[in-house]
C-alpha cells in the first residue's frame, strides 16, 4: 500500500488499501516514503501491528517486473515507465474481485495508491479503519496537554490552511469572527505560523505552541515547479520535517474535539 503526498493523502491510501487487502484476503504492507511532503516515518504517527517500511515509487518502478502498479493515474509514476491500472475505474467489490482474479496468477505483488478514500466504499467501513489508525501516545499526550487551556469547556475548532494551498486563507474573516464572539472559547490552527500569530492576543483563543511548521523546499514562492529530493516533478514547494507532522497529528485531535469546526 503505497503512501504518498501530505498526510491526508497517505491516510487516504493506507485505508482503502487496508479494505481492500483484507477483502481479497492479502497480507498489506504499508510503503510510506519519507520526503519532503512528509519527513515523519509511519511509526512516528501510528499506533498499529502493520509492517512498514521508507520506499520510493522509483524504487519500485526499477523492479516493475515483480509488480502490479494498481494507483490513481499519476503522470509523474508514467513517466518512470509504470504500468498503471486506474483504481478510479472499478466502482464495486465484485470488480475488485474480479480484477484480482484476472492476474493473480502471474504471481506478481500488487502496487496499491489512491490517496483519496475510493467512493464505492461504505462510509461505515471507512470510519471502521480509521479507528484503527491510533496516534501513538506522546501525539495523544501533546493533544491533552493543550486541550486542559479549556478547562472542560466546549470550544470552536479554525484551522486555516496556509502555505501550498491554492486558495489565499481566510484569516481576516476568521479574525473578525473571533472578535465578534467574545464570550466563546477558540482552537486556531493552520501550517504556517504567521498566521497562527494574528491570534496569539486573543484572550479566547488557545493556540498549540509547535516545535516546527511546514518551511519551503527550496527558495521562492509556495507554488512552483521543481524536482523534490526523490526527482519527481513537483509543484508544491514544502518541506514538511517529522516534527512539523506530528504537530499536524496534534492539531487533528484538537480539532477532533470542538463542538463546531470552521
Amino acid at each position: 500500500i503505497y503512501c504518498d503526498g501530505g498526510l491526508a493523502n497517505r491516510v487516504g491510501s493506507a485505508v482503502s488499501g487496508l479494505i481492500l487487502s483484507d477483502s481479497l484476503g492479502l497480507e498489506p504492507v504499508i510503503l510510506w516514503p519519507q520526503n519532503n511532503r512528509c519527513r515523519a516515518p509511519f511509526r512516528d504517527i501510528f499506533l498499529i501491528d502493520i509492517p512498514s517500511a521508507n520506499i520510493s515509487m522509483q524504487s519500485l518502478v526499477e523492479n516493475r517486473d515483480r509488480f502490479r502498479f494498481w494507483t490513481h493515474f499519476d503522470f509523474r509514476y508514467e513517466a518512470l515507465g509504470a504500468w498503471i491500472e486506474p483504481i478510479k475505474k472499478i466502482k464495486t467489490f465484485d470488480e475488485v474481485h474480479r480484477l484480482y482474479k484476472n492476474f493473480s496468477k502471474d504471481m506478481k505483488e500488487i502496487i496499491f495508491s489512491e490517496n483519496c478514500f475510493c467512493d464505492w466504499i461504505d462510509d461505515c467501513l471507512i470510519s471502521s479503519y480509521l479507528n484503527k489508525l491510533n496516534f501513538k501516545p506522546d501525539i495523544v499526550h501533546q493533544a491533552e496537554s493543550v486541550f486542559s487551556n479549556f478547562n472542560g469547556k466546549e470550544y470552536i475548532g479554525i484551522h486555516i490552511r496556509g502555505t501550498d494551498f491554492c486558495a489565499d486563507p481566510p484569516f481576516q474573516a476568521m479574525l473578525q469572527y473571533v472578535q465578534n464572539n467574545p464570550d466563546e472559547s477558540f482552537f486556531v490552527c493552520s501550517d504556517e505560523s504567521a498566521i497562527e500569530e494574528k491570534f496569539s492576543g486573543f484572550l479566547n483563543v488557545v493556540l498549540h505552541d509547535k516545535l516546527e511548521y511546514v518551511g519551503k523546499y527550496t527558495d521562492g514562492g509556495w507554488r512552483k515547479n521543481f524536482l523534490s529530493d526523490d526527482g519527481l516533478p513537483c509543484i508544491f514547494n514544502v518541506e514538511r520535517s517529522s516534527n512539523s507532522v506530528v504537530s499536524a497529528c496534534v492539531d487533528l485531535l484538537l480539532l477532533s474535539g470542538a463542538k463546531t469546526l470552521i
